[in-house]
């Protein structure tokens, strides 16, 4: 049994189409007779694209010419045979007639991208992370610290003598790690107590958190808990996991291509981001966690940790914008019990080489 079906047909070379009407006839062949043309051509041949409910059929041809065929119950017969109601457009068609089924599925997709987004992103920005090269890290890392000092200024007033007593800290911090993070030291005139560690070893310390520290009795110690928090945030590369974790697209680019060519670029929105956010709970508890070891390692009291967090605690502000150590971070009394916990257990043995 023959069917016919008007349509729209557009030959790909000129503007506009025209009306036709097509035949499909009973051994596969169309028909499409317009006002100034005739041809003829196999169902099977037809290229067809599964439409949405209320939109009409577009058919390629073979030649590029497209058709464009109105829903009807003529049209949606006679074109079942090219494809159009495969596995997939029936189960389209099934979720387009219930709303609830449809609505349910969308949101199961939503929830699905969500967790993805909640989950996979930082896998895969850790994943990324330890594959940057050293050179890349350290370009990242300056840039950053550049646009940092941009933003937030801030001179250098602290004596000289001061600076190198700091600087004698760190350097007995990284030598007992056995210089695996090439820090440096850089002091700023900050508004708030604060510190911020840079990809690549820049670490920033506002000259009143030093101070602060050096007016406690163990005044050198619990600088060097501070120094060695931020150490560890150098050598487990929170600050490019940061990075990454806020430019999904160029952890995606990174994954599917390895190209890590933008990242400079991205680096500079760390410093916004630390300033405003912070580290991740999670960075700051592992980076609890290995600031212990580099205290241990450079045979200073591991106490000093739990001690520095309580001074912080003492200089938060009262009013006004927070600092980062304690703004955004894990609760600061639970960090402080752990920590204690911590410290007081017996160092785990060395791991044989």
């Amino acid at each position: 049994m023959n069917t016919a079906v008007a349509a729209r047909y557009s030959d790909g070379r000129r503007a506009g189409d025209e009306p036709v009407a097509l035949t499909f006839l009973a051994d596969g062949t169309v028909e499409i007779r317009g006002e100034t043309f005739a041809r003829t051509e196999q169902l099977a041949a037809f290229r067809p694209a599964a439409p949405l409910a209320g939109v009409p059929y577009f058919v390629r041809l073979p030649d590029r010419a497209l058709l464009e065929i109105p829903r009807s119950p003529e049209a949606d017969a006679a074109l079942g045979a090219a494809g159009y109601r495969g596995r997939l457009h029936r189960r389209l068609e099934w979720l387009e007639a219930r709303a609830v089924a449809a609505a349910v599925c969308t949101l199961l997709l939503v929830a699905g991208v969500a967790l993805t987004v909640w989950f996979g992103l930082p896998a895969a920005a850790a994943r990324v992370a330890r594959s940057v090269p050293a050179d890349l890290e350290r370009r990242a890392g300056n840039f950053a610290f550049d646009t940092f000092s941009q933003q937030v200024g801030g001179g250098v007033t602290l004596p000289a003598q001061d600076q190198i007593r700091a600087a004698r800290i760190l350097g007995r911090l990284t030598k007992a790690r056995g210089d695996r993070v090439k820090a440096e030291l850089i002091f700023r005139n900050l508004n708030v107590p604060n510190a911020f560690a840079f990809p690549g070893g820049k670490i920033v310390v506002g000259e009143s958190l030093y101070l602060a520290c050096l007016k406690e009795p163990q005044g050198e110690d619990l600088f060097a808990a501070i120094l060695a928090h931020e150490l560890a945030h150098v050598e487990s590369r929170h600050g490019l996991q940061l990075i990454l974790r806020n430019s999904g697209a160029l952890v995606a680019m990174a994954v599917i291509t390895g190209d890590l060519s933008s990242l400079t670029a991205f680096s500079a929105t760390l410093p916004i981001l630390l300033i405003q956010q912070g580290y991740a709970r999670e960075f700051e508890t592992e980076a609890d966690t290995v600031a212990l070891g580099w205290l241990r390692a450079a045979g200073i009291n591991p106490t000093a940790l739990p001690a520095a967090l309580q001074l912080l605690e003492k200089m938060r502000p009262k009013s006004g914008p927070d600092f980062t150590y304690l703004s955004t971070h894990p609760s600061t009394d639970d960090r402080i019990k752990l920590l204690k916990a911590a410290a007081a257990a017996p160092a785990a043995p060395p791991a044989k080489p």
